[in-house]
């Protein structure tokens, strides 16, 4: 399967995706689930270009210590 952003089209994508995952990639289900899968790969597109330096997470799980 081809990262988002390189070459390939997001049908055929989504279509390997759907196959690796076992799930039905009947060109019915494409065209179904073809314009979230685009808009999921435009908002990775915008936040892959943000500027963000050396923000930290927002939360920070701690494993509690053993005692």
């Amino acid at each position: 399967m081809t990262a988002p952003g390189t070459n390939g089209s997001a049908k055929e994508q989504l279509r390997q995706a759907l196959i690796a995952a076992g799930i039905d990639a009947s060109d019915e289900r494409i065209a179904q689930l073809l314009p979230a899968y685009q808009g999921l790969l435009a908002g990775a597109a915008r936040i892959a270009q943000l500027d963000l330096g050396e923000t930290e997470p927002a939360v920070i799980y701690r494993l509690p210590s053993p005692e």
